[in-house]
């Protein structure tokens, strides 16, 4: 890959793309012109106001709507279908972000005999209510609220580390147990569905605004991670991200694919015109010293996007991702590769676009 010094290491990157794959060619295109249109801000706006003034109605329907992909999900993978004949234990799933519960009401049905466990931001601080019939009495199932970005004993550190006026401090949780009274024994599979939710937004710091998605994808990545270490090197991992061109999502799957089976999946009917896609991580090596390295270096960038200045999260990103050497490597090591896995992606979503009115009417 040829990189000119005088471009952005983004642009390079997406010239890269641009110029190895027809189909994200074809996509960019698209997305520019969904852009250009007011349109397409019109149809995404009442399509946030109608998910933050959901009706009891509208929730019951996103529910539905999540078992759904769960199921389309495991019939494109069997990534949920998780029953051992040879083990007589219970398999084991851990949800986290797991409102309103469409994923574990799939895993439930699919595998009756599992035990889930599972994290979600309360409802009054934001998060969504769980619509598992009578979840609360569930013999399998037990759930914690809370903020999982929260969680700095996760990230290894204490309170002795965090600095006094750090508007966060007396909510930090520095346990490192997720449930009281249990044991930590490892999953077989753990689900990363959480996205920033703006109903949260009035109890974030102003600090958190503009690393909020950062630290949610470390917070899921480190917990999940630590989780899997006792299940050998067959653990499994789904997890929702969002454009795997973005320079920052390609980085992350190639630390994923140095200890793991990738696969990229993306629903054919629901949310196809976003950029959202589930990476499905399997034979997920926990224990080896890749994920170690990764899981420290994840653990790094939580503790600066969450105690460090603007500044130094600037400056910490300038230097790990934003850099052209780093667009460099990641090209040789994993652009074809990531041409490869992301391309079905692509499709999915240029094929909803061109179906878009604020695209298609562009065309005539």
């Amino acid at each position: 890959m040829d990189l000119s010094e005088t471009l952005h290491p983004i642009t390079c990157w997406n010239e890269y793309l641009t110029r190895s794959s027809k189909v994200y060619r074809e996509l960019a295109e698209l997305r520019r012109q969904g852009w250009q249109n007011s349109e397409g801000d019109t149809h995404f706006a009442n399509q946030r106001h109608r998910a933050d003034n959901a009706t009891a109605e509208a929730k019951a329907h996103f529910f539905r709507m999540m078992e759904e992909i769960g199921e389309e999900m495991n019939s494109f993978s069997s990534i949920l279908t998780l029953a051992n004949p040879k083990s007589y234990k219970p398999s084991r799933v851990l949800d986290l972000c797991l409102a309103p519960g469409g994923f574990s009401s799939t895993v439930l049905r699919l595998n009756p005999g599992a035990i889930i466990r599972g994290t979600t931001l309360p409802p009054s601080l934001g998060g969504h209510e769980i619509q598992i019939p009578a979840w609360e009495k569930h013999p399998q199932l037990r759930i914690k609220f809370c903020d999982i970005t929260m969680r700095a004993g996760e990230m290894s550190l204490e309170s002795a580390m965090v600095r006094e006026e750090h508007p966060d401090r007396i909510n930090f949780d520095f346990s490192t147990s997720l449930f009281s009274g249990e044991k930590d024994e490892p999953f077989d599979l753990v689900i990363c569905d959480g996205q920033v939710l703006r109903t949260h937004a009035s109890a974030r710091a102003e600090y958190r605004e503009h690393r909020e998605a950062s630290r949610l994808t470390l917070s899921q990545l480190v917990i999940s991670l630590q989780r899997l270490q006792g299940a050998g090197d067959n653990g499994r991992l789904v997890m929702l991200l969002h454009k795997p061109d973005a320079l920052d999502t390609a980085l992350l799957l190639r630390t994923l694919s140095m200890f793991a089976q990738l696969r990229l999946f993306k629903p054919r009917r629901k949310h196809a015109l976003r950029s959202s896609f589930y990476v499905l991580a399997t034979e997920v090596r926990a224990n080896s010293d890749e994920a170690a390295r990764a899981i420290s270096g994840w653990k790094k960038d939580w503790t600066v996007a969450t105690l460090g200045t603007d500044e130094e999260w600037k400056a910490h990103r300038a230097e790990n991702v934003f850099k052209l050497d780093v667009v460099q490597k990641l090209a040789t090591d994993f652009g074809r590769e990531l041409i490869r896995i992301a391309e079905p992606v692509w499709e999915i979503q240029a094929s909803a676009l061109k179906s878009a009115p604020f695209v298609a009417k562009r065309d005539k």
